[in-house]
């Protein structure tokens, strides 16, 4: 079902006017993407998704990932025991980032989630939720647990060449808790959350939509801004230049801040980079019969010929 963009507003703002019916779906007018499905409230999946991650999570860190056995001495060692042998070895850059994305943004990421929802399922509003929001929007795209399991089987495979190799069970945690944070991401939607929260800024923020928005082909030409915190659709305050979200005070933008420069420029270095990244050596294995480095199709290749 399409709808408008004034009516988009007001399915968004779900306050009054047009809404959408149960598993409705509202388009762009433009392009035909979909901006928003009413479907039935998911917070208590999410949560149920959540707090699995979380359990696991704690499990995935307190047992090992990986054992090893070479020549009758046997080696054990947990994520942040890794982390702590690779701080130890002189290459605290690399530890610092096992230690960011694998261990500390993917508990930011479940606290942030938790800390929305558990009260809102004894019936009440979490304190300054809007903090949480931003929270999990900057910490959300660095949780990079499935990184970790695709990097841990690559070494598994490699380690099998010169060790007997058992997977602990903390690598089993770790492929769940990927799975259930994705399950949770999906279920996850911040802007039907900030509705159930509070209704007051939506209706106030609908009064703000002007009265031509049906006939403007976008809503930056409609004077409309969205809110990438909570999720809602409003005008600006008459008193401020830019635009300032009325239900969690976040700064609005109908474009970000040289969004096309900033593209071109991280576009540019990436490929620029592609192509050492892809024909250089990524990995280099020593053992008592010599050296031997890998770049990424070598190391696909070699995946390929082993059975993996």
């Amino acid at each position: 079902m399409k709808r408008g963009l004034s009516r988009v507003t007001n399915v968004i703002c779900s306050s009054g006017g047009h809404k959408l019916s149960e598993r409705g779906t509202a388009r762009c007018r433009r392009c035909d993407a979909v901006l928003y499905r009413s479907l039935p409230a998911t917070y208590d999946r999410a949560l149920a998704f959540t707090l699995a991650a979380a359990v696991l999570f704690a499990v995935a860190n307190c047992f090992s990932i990986v054992e090893l056995s070479i020549k009758g001495a046997f080696v054990e060692t947990t994520l942040l025991g890794m982390v702590a042998s690779l701080w130890h070895g002189g290459m605290w850059p690399l530890a610092s980032l096992v230690f960011v994305t694998t261990i500390l943004t993917p508990l930011v990421n479940i606290a942030a989630v938790l800390y929305l929802l558990v009260p809102l399922h004894m019936g009440r509003s979490p304190y300054r939720p809007e903090l949480a929001l931003r929270v999990l929007r900057q910490v959300a795209p660095w949780a990079m647990v499935e990184v970790l399991m695709l990097a841990m089987l690559v070494a598994l495979v490699k380690l099998e060449h010169f060790a007997t190799v058992v997977p602990g069970f903390g690598i089993w945690a770790f492929g769940a808790v990927m799975v259930l944070l994705a399950a949770a991401a999906v279920s996850f939607n911040p802007a039907d959350m900030c509705t159930r929260i509070d209704r007051g800024p939506e209706d106030h923020a609908l009064s703000r939509v002007p009265g031509n928005s049906e006939v403007a082909s976008t809503a930056a030409r409609a004077g409309l801004f969205i809110c990438d915190d909570c999720g809602l659709v409003s005008k600006p305050f008459a008193q401020f230049k830019g635009g300032i979200c009325p239900r969690c005070g976040a700064v609005l933008h109908l474009r970000k801040p040289h969004s096309l420069a900033r593209t071109w420029a991280f576009l540019s270095a990436a490929m620029v980079l592609y192509i050492p990244a892809v024909l250089l050596p990524i990995m280099v294995t020593r053992t008592l019969f010599g050296a031997r480095s890998d770049t990424i199709l070598s190391g696909v290749a070699s995946l390929w010929t082993s059975g993996s």
